[in-house]
């Protein structure tokens, strides 16, 4: 019976890490002389620490490709039609000056705002 229970909290952790992974799709993003921006949805809550940045080669052409992932939910309930930009430096994503790059999210859903009022 222990080890039935060990096993379920596991198993209920495990799900959770799985659900809160995930890849981000972006609003927007802008490469500047200071790093790149992303715009994502929000609540309220994102913060840059919300997001892991996973570095892969493409086989093909041999780019840095730049996946941003979600680690933490934006539980926040406060609806920012315009989401939230983050900006992450070359530095901080391992670039150097002169290498190229893709940025691997796919592109959001954006909404049009209730202009009515």
């Amino acid at each position: 019976m222990k080890t039935l229970l060990i096993f379920l909290v596991l198993a209920i952790e495990l799900t959770a890490q799985a659900i809160e992974t995930r890849v981000e799709p972006l609003l927007g993003n802008y490469v500047g002389t200071n790093g790149i921006k992303i715009q994502v949805e929000s609540g309220g809550c994102t913060q840059k620490n919300s997001f892991r940045v996973k570095r892969r080669l493409a086989a093909k052409n041999q780019v840095i490709q730049l996946l941003f992932l979600r680690v933490e939910a934006d539980t926040c309930e406060y609806y920012r039609p315009t989401g939230k930009t983050l900006l992450f430096s070359y530095e901080e994503l391992q670039l150097e000056s002169g290498e190229s790059f893709q940025i691997a999210n796919p592109l959001g859903v954006h909404r049009v705002p209730d202009c009515s009022n």
